[in-house]
């Protein structure tokens, strides 16, 4: 009798951490769903002005920040990793900054 309480009261819990999956698939959902608008909404606005032309303009736009955003993301690990270098070669804390 025992042992049916408890897997009732673990049940509960676990009602718990799908209200929190919950949560995150929606923020996940809303986050991908927010740019894919905004990119149509542009798609749509330069075509009804300058046609085929408006959208090149708006692709090349958005295709001229994948180059910074690339050397971002691959700098970041760089900086981390030497940083963690210099830690465990005790360097002093200037090299850091």
């Amino acid at each position: 009798m025992m042992m049916g309480m408890v897997m009732v009261v673990d049940g509960g819990d676990g009602r718990k951490l799908n209200e929190l999956m919950d949560l995150i698939v929606v923020i996940v959902v809303a986050s991908v769903i927010i740019p894919i608008f905004a990119i149509a909404v542009s798609i749509f606005v330069r075509f009804s002005f300058a046609a085929m032309f408006g959208i090149a303009v708006a692709a090349l736009g958005m295709l001229s920040t994948i180059a910074t955003g690339l050397a971002i993301d691959a700098y970041g690990p760089i900086s981390d990793n030497a940083g963690g270098i210099a830690e465990m070669a005790d360097l002093s804390h200037r090299i850091r900054e």
